[in-house]
């Protein structure tokens, strides 16, 4: 596997970024990074359901709790190497789009009510993201 680094300006918004076979590899951290956050939240209401005492025996014996943890590694693990490869202040802005994802998450997985409002905020977010990743 070739591996060709590509120095790009500011206007590319990225400082550095690793082509392997062609294909910028960044974005695939971003991806898993993004993933991983999402599985986080969502596991994470888990874990809090399963719980009946916040104490230390119920932590490390409950299942979900431990897949949080094991889950944030590797989200902060592929977030660095997002970061690496992309300006913190355009990278972040990915993240945003979290708020659907879990909002869309909460409603399937744990039967929770989305309101018109609900969906009118997450749409301002996305659009605003939007608008910035343009103009970047």
């Amino acid at each position: 596997m070739k591996i060709h680094v590509v120095f790009q300006s500011y206007r590319d918004h990225s400082c550095v970024s690793m082509k392997v076979a062609g294909k910028k590899i960044y974005w695939f951290y971003l991806f898993l990074s993004f993933l991983f956050q999402a599985v986080t939240v969502v596991v994470g209401k888990k874990a809090s359901m399963y719980m009946e005492q916040f104490r230390f025996s119920t932590i490390v014996s409950n299942p979900y709790y431990l897949l949080v943890l094991v889950c944030l590694v590797f989200q902060a693990f592929f977030w660095q190497q997002t970061l690496k490869y992309l300006y913190l202040s355009y990278a972040y802005m990915f993240m945003a789009l979290l708020y659907p994802v879990i909002l869309f998450s909460g409603y399937l997985v744990y039967g929770e009510h989305i309101s018109g409002c609900n969906i009118i905020g997450t749409g301002i977010i996305v659009s605003g993201v939007l608008i910035l990743v343009r103009s970047a």
